[in-house]
C-alpha cells in the first residue's frame, strides 16, 4: 500500500481508484512478514473456521478492545495498519449493486464509501 513518509494509514489507494468507475473499496486481505490472512474489520464472519484477522485480536485490554469497536472501518483498518506493521493490503473495489451480492465481511469492510465523496 503506498503511504505518505510519516503517515500511518493515509491511505494513498483511495486516490489511486479517484479516476475508475468503483463506488466502494473494501479492505480483504493483510500481508506481513509471517504470511496473509483474510480481514474481518466488522465482525460479521463470526464462528466460521477460517483465519481471519479482526481488530479486537490485537489487543488484551478490554478497554481497548472497546474503543476500537466504535471506530469506522478506516480507523479499524488504521489500527490494524500500526499494529501489524504490513507489506501490504488486498483490497476489493465495486460499483453499482455489486456491494449487496458480496459476503457480509466484505460489506462490513468497506472503507472508502462513494468514492466520489471520500
Amino acid at each position: 500500500m503506498a503511504r505518505r513518509p510519516g503517515t500511518a494509514g493515509d491511505w494513498m489507494v483511495m486516490p489511486l481508484f479517484a479516476t475508475a468507475e468503483a463506488d466502494w473499496l473494501s479492505a480483504f486481505g493483510i500481508n506481513t512478514g509471517g504470511g496473509g490472512r483474510l480481514l474481518d474489520l466488522s465482525g460479521a464472519d463470526q464462528g466460521r473456521s477460517v483465519p481471519f484477522l479482526r481488530p479486537e485480536e490485537l489487543f488484551d485490554d478490554p478497554e481497548l478492545r472497546g474503543r476500537g469497536a466504535g471506530l469506522s472501518a478506516l480507523d479499524r483498518l488504521r489500527v490494524v495498519e500500526l499494529r501489524t506493521r504490513p507489506t501490504g493490503f488486498s483490497v476489493v473495489a465495486g460499483r453499482g449493486d455489486a456491494l449487496e451480492r458480496c459476503l457480509p465481511r466484505v460489506r462490513g469492510n468497506v472503507f472508502g464509501g462513494l468514492l466520489g465523496s471520500s
